[in-house]
């Protein structure tokens, strides 16, 4: 993290007293900011801008510290996660002018076609708060979809399965910078799925950022769910809160699209009705847009066969 903006990231390896911390690109791109590492038992370490390491083409980045604490390195583990699996997201946002804190929350995977056919096509065009603009194709490494909320300052929070192993890397979610006519000021509104890199992509560049002392990598996926935790991972998705305010335009997408992701249908159409009665001509496509998603996925649940 910096003065202006933070990121999130996780300990992927320890050599003596050296930790490194694998996070997204974006967070740590600009060469001229000093940046320093907030650990879990609440200690700063200052980064040596020298110590970064980026690979071309790849929205990842690794960061070094020392420490004489003994702080946990990630389980990474290599495989490929199902359509529907249950994934969990856990970083740092900065939601107003407090210190970031810890946020964690559960969501589904989608597989990479479908992740393709469902959110159109992405580039890499990725700002510090690790917001995308749809354009040609997926790049930069962004090949997992998921429908787990995000916030800025969780770029390079790590994807966890079910056994808490890292399964992938966060980095972005779709969304475009409008202007509000309401807030009179460009604002980020997210519409779409959150976006993250594969720990095997992270496996595959790793000698190149002369990442060593990895724990070993599990490569089988995690054991089957009863049916008792499934419907408890799904009751804490739905039951999620989202706040609700005397919103402008943009906060109804957001909030919209918050229930989309959640599966309260209902009521995301609620919120994106809210956004096309405020008649804002910037955010208008964007409201009914929101919309046709939502509708799309309430004639698909109509169109399920009952259990």
């Amino acid at each position: 993290m910096n003065t202006s903006y933070n990121g999130s990231g996780f300990i992927v390896a320890k050599e003596g007293n050296t930790y490194t911390v694998l996070t997204a690109a974006h967070v740590v791109s600009n060469e001229t900011s000093k940046f320093e590492i907030l650990a879990p038992d609440g200690k700063r370490y200052p980064v040596d801008s020298a110590t970064i390491q980026r690979d071309e083409g790849v929205d990842l980045a690794v960061v070094r510290f020392t420490s004489t604490e003994n702080y946990q390195v990630a389980t990474l583990a290599n495989y490929n996660p199902n359509n529907g699996d249950y994934v969990f997201l856990g970083g740092y946002p900065k939601l107003g002018q407090t210190d970031p804190k810890w946020n964690f929350g559960a969501g589904l995977m989608f597989d990479k076609e479908l992740g393709i056919l469902s959110t159109g096509s992405i580039s890499l065009e990725t700002d510090d708060s690790g917001l995308v603009s749809s354009s040609s194709t997926f790049a930069g490494g962004y090949e997992m979809v998921y429908t787990n909320i995000s916030y800025g300052g969780m770029s390079g929070a790590p994807v966890l399965d079910t056994q808490g192993r890292v399964i992938g890397i966060h980095g972005s979610v779709e969304g475009e910078y409008v202007n509000d006519e309401a807030q009179q000021e460009f604002v980020e509104v997210q519409l779409g799925y959150s976006l993250g890199i594969s720990t095997s992509t992270f496996l595959g560049i790793a000698p190149r950022l002369n990442v060593k002392n990895l724990l070993p990598v599990e490569n089988t996926a995690p054991a089957q769910l009863s049916e008792q935790q499934q419907q408890s991972i799904l009751e804490a998705i739905l039951s999620i809160a989202v706040p609700q305010s005397q919103a402008s335009a943009s906060q109804w997408l957001t909030r919209g699209n918050q229930l989309w992701r959640l599966g309260q249908l209902d009521e995301a159409q609620k919120a994106f009705d809210k956004a096309i009665q405020l008649n804002d001509s910037a955010l208008m496509y964007l409201a009914w847009y929101g919309k046709g998603l939502t509708l799309f996925e309430q004639k698909k649940m109509k169109k399920l066969p009952p259990h």
